[in-house]
């Protein structure tokens, strides 16, 4: 009797959404979760003043419960629900009269306006499960997405199922899973990543003209559904993708390997840099100038610098190096990233590539803002290597499936 294979990429996103969502704990609340939270109640009809006091109540409810639990552990501490109602009181007492947690400066605000996705879903879930449980089951779903994009990249790289399935489990243990799970924007930017690292490997092959048409479309949607949600990250994933096609199109012409997807790979990446780029100038979006001088204003509550790109150039010294200290003692993303890209370089070269160009967009976020407080979560896409490479390895030691060819370890493509 056959085994359904359908059903195996869906055992780990079921078992875990399962687990998550009937013991698993509150998603925190970010400041930034309040500003999605009260932009969604506004889509929800929800008046700006009832839209903050919402958002408030979730953002102080969550800060109490974590504080509480820290709390409750020391001796002779109150109860937890005591705590956590006193902490929560003095929250919503702080902020009642407030226009925003950070500062309603226009500048600021017009940083979140233009991320308009992820509050519209979040309106959704609001609207089905409140305001706290509504965000923990989208972000159960996005996740659930993200591993199914995983699995489908896998595979089309070659892997046995085995091995792709393993590959949703990396995904679950390092920051990206997290980082997915809370009420922020990115877990759909790394949807949008994987759906156009999977069209970038499709348009990368061998294949028919109609094939490649529909990777082409997919690497546009997935750029396009990461403008939609933060047009700055497209802007950096367009852009690395389309440099990865070059480097790639170099290496075969050097080669003597020349390929219509070649061609309609770097055709499609040079097209969606150029178009996210124009969207960003004539939509007026903020610019990386206003990005800087929110940092080193303190989000706009002192006087504008004249230097910021200076300012940023000294703050990046300082934080790569101390990154690099902390690195040597707790080596685990540094061994991890080099034992995936050995795996990427033995197996599949074209995979290696593309996770190296969106771990390059994780890379160039934390940059942009080099603070110790955003760095984790500004670069968790720099762990897409670990979890697009380690699954080789153990597909390497596996036996593929009679009829599947076998990729070459040079260049990862089909012989």
């Amino acid at each position: 009797m056959r085994r359904p294979r359908f059903l195996l990429p869906l055992l780990v996103p079921l078992l875990f959404a399962t687990l998550y969502l009937a013991w698993g704990p509150a998603p925190t609340v970010f400041p930034d979760s309040y500003r999605y939270i009260r932009a969604a109640e506004v889509h929800r009809g929800a008046t700006p003043q009832e839209a903050h006091r919402t958002a408030l109540n979730a953002f102080c409810v969550s800060r109490a419960d974590g504080r509480a639990r820290e709390r409750s552990l020391q001796p002779l501490a109150a109860p937890r629900h005591v705590l956590a109602r006193d902490i929560a009181d003095a929250c919503r007492a702080k902020w009642r009269t407030a226009d925003d947690l950070t500062t309603s400066d226009p500048r600021f605000q017009a940083i979140f306006d233009a991320r308009w996705g992820y509050p519209w879903l979040l309106a959704g879930s609001i609207q089905l499960a409140g305001p706290l449980a509504g965000p923990k089951i989208l972000s159960a779903g996005v996740l659930g997405v993200a591993m199914l994009l995983t699995y489908l990249l896998l595979r089309s790289a070659g892997t046995t199922r085995r091995a792709a399935v393993a590959g949703q489990a990396v995904l679950l243990a390092t920051p990206l899973g997290w980082w997915t799970l809370q009420p922020l924007t990115e877990g759909l930017v790394l949807c949008a990543a994987l759906g156009a690292a999977w069209a970038f490997h499709r348009l990368a092959r061998d294949g028919t003209k109609r094939s490649h048409g529909l990777a082409a479309a997919g690497l546009l949607a997935s750029v396009g559904l990461c403008f939609w949600v933060r047009y700055s990250t497209a802007l950096l994933l367009a852009g690395a993708l389309a440099v990865a096609a070059i480097v790639l199109a170099a290496y075969r012409r050097r080669r003597g390997r020349r390929t219509p997807g070649t061609g309609r790979l770097l055709g499609t990446t040079v097209t969606a840099a150029l178009a996210t780029g124009a969207a960003v100038t004539l939509a007026g979006l903020p610019s990386t100038q206003t990005t800087l001088q929110d940092t080193y204003t303190l989000h706009f509550k002192h006087p504008l610098v004249d230097d910021p790109w200076a300012r940023l150039a000294r703050s990046n010294v300082q934080f790569w190096t101390d990154w690099l200290q902390q690195q040597l003692t707790h080596p685990a993303f540094l061994l991890l990233t080099a034992a995936a890209l050995y795996a990427c370089a033995r197996r599949n070269r074209v995979l290696g590539l593309t996770a190296c160009a969106i771990a390059a967009v994780g890379l160039a976020q934390a940059a942009a803002h080099p603070l110790p407080a955003e760095a984790e979560r500004l670069g968790c896409l720099m762990w897409l290597p670990v979890v697009l490479g380690l699954p080789l390895l153990l597909s390497s030691r596996e036996r593929l499936p009679k009829g599947r060819a076998r990729h070459t370890p040079a260049t990862g493509e089909q012989p």
